[in-house]
């Protein structure tokens, strides 16, 4: 039995290795940036534990958002292979089995490597912010950081995929192949509940003194985006309408948007390391921005900021671009069809754009979401109201604009490497929503 499951997951890897490789990608990608986070909060000296308890915390919601996301998305986009092991007679149990394992192997063989890359990287980065006046000690990486960071980003990964993997192996054969042509965003019970969780803490502390204490406006973003990231599949079922403007650009339009919604559960799993990775810059960077224009100052040393953002941004990009990898498939498909009902290339290239743009503004939307209260509440602890005239203007819109755009860029390049320009023969095709 334990031959057979073991033979039954290498042989779907093999299958599948392009959305694997995404993954291990993505976990390469966390594993690296949560040891990196660990190391200065655990064997740095008390100003780099500081430093390292901030990384750590932004670090955490990139990692653990990414993972999850990633694997999810995977999971997902193999329920019709799910269904058909069982319809040929095997037990939900066994797919279980199966779909847990790879998601496992896959991660021990990513995740390990990439918090290796913590021993080179940490030392680079305290002689970088020694150069640069900000000396932090000398953090090592040892054997506790590497274990732990190791079982942080495992353990979001089962997270992300178990009750996924769950509905998959207890639901019946013909459900699963119908959920696979449009699977919805729905958000499992234990996200919801952490979601409510950290709304109450939220609640707490805007209504305390705390809120006034040094450092207060930052951790009330980050304690935000641990609200709203877990339930973006709620949100993005919410926002999705949106797209129903998009019918008055043509056909194209109107493919890209009845898509998006049919399959929201894939629109969410794009949208959300993206919407995490604007968050990060945007709507953790405008609040800060409020506060130290109100001590009078200018926030400067931009040299330091970016080693110290990237443990947070770099997961959610790796699992921006890579979700489309893991999509490749369902994107080949659906060119296909539309290949084969008379469309031509530039129809192909116009859905790709309109694909990449449901996303980027459905991003863009949740961004701005949480970064104007956040704004509000900054200018209300540090200047007694909390919208003062102009305050929009604190909303660091040129980085909005730069992430959108590269966001755009990424998403429409690699889903044009992606999808065929012809028909091919014997593809099994999904259709596509107009």
């Amino acid at each position: 039995m334990l031959g057979a499951i073991l033979t039954t997951a290498w042989s779907d890897i093999r299958a599948t290795r392009y959305s694997w490789f995404a993954v291990a990608v993505t976990l390469t990608a966390a594993g690296a940036a949560t040891a990196y986070s660990l190391a200065f909060l655990i064997d740095g000296d008390q100003g780099a534990a500081e430093v390292g308890g901030t990384l750590l915390g932004l670090a955490l919601v990139g990692t653990v958002s990414a993972t999850t996301s990633i694997t999810g998305l995977v999971v997902n986009e193999r329920r019709r292979a799910y269904a058909r092991w069982k319809l040929v007679g095997m037990s939900g149990a066994a797919a279980f089995t199966v779909v847990m394992t790879q998601v496992l192997t896959v991660t021990v063989i990513a995740v390990v490597p990439g918090a290796l890359l913590a021993f080179p990287l940490v030392p680079w980065a305290a002689d970088y912010f020694a150069a640069q006046g900000a000396p932090l000690g000398d953090p090592e990486v040892g054997l506790d950081v590497i274990v732990i960071a190791v079982a942080v980003c495992a353990g979001a990964v089962v997270l992300g995929s178990l009750g996924k993997v769950l509905a998959v192996s207890r639901v019946r054969p013909v459900a699963a192949l119908r959920t696979a042509v449009a699977p919805t965003a729905r958000p499992g019970i234990l996200a919801t509940g952490w979601s409510l969780m950290m709304t109450v803490v939220l609640v707490m502390i805007l209504t305390s003194g705390e809120i006034h204490e040094d450092g207060a406006v930052l951790g009330v973003q980050v304690i935000v985006l641990l609200t709203v990231v877990p339930v973006t599949g709620w949100l993005v079922l919410a926002l999705l309408p949106w797209t129903r403007l998009l019918h008055i650009f043509g056909p194209s339009a109107r493919v890209s948007a009845g898509g998006a919604r049919i399959r929201s559960a894939f629109t969410n799993a794009q949208v959300l390391p993206w919407f995490l990775l604007a968050g990060l810059i945007v709507g953790i960077g405008s609040p800060m921005m409020v506060v130290v224009r109100a001590d009078g100052a200018e926030l400067t040393g931009a040299e330091l900021l970016v080693p110290m953002l990237a443990p947070a941004v770099i997961p959610p990009l790796t699992a921006g671009i890579a979700s489309i990898l893991v999509l490749t498939p369902t994107m080949r498909a659906d060119a296909r069809v539309l290949v084969r009902a008379g469309g031509g290339r530039r129809h192909l290239l116009e859905v790709i754009g309109w694909d990449s743009l449901v996303v980027v503004v459905t991003a863009g939307m949740l961004t701005l979401a949480v970064t104007v209260p956040g704004i509000a509440v900054a200018n209300a602890v540090c200047r007694g109201e909390p919208w003062p005239p102009g305050w929009w203007t604190d909303i660091l819109w040129v980085p909005f604009g730069v992430v959108a755009g590269v966001m755009w860029l990424l998403i429409s390049g690699v889903s044009f490497l992606a999808r065929p320009t012809s028909p091919g023969r014997g593809v099994e095709t999904t259709p596509v929503v107009v």
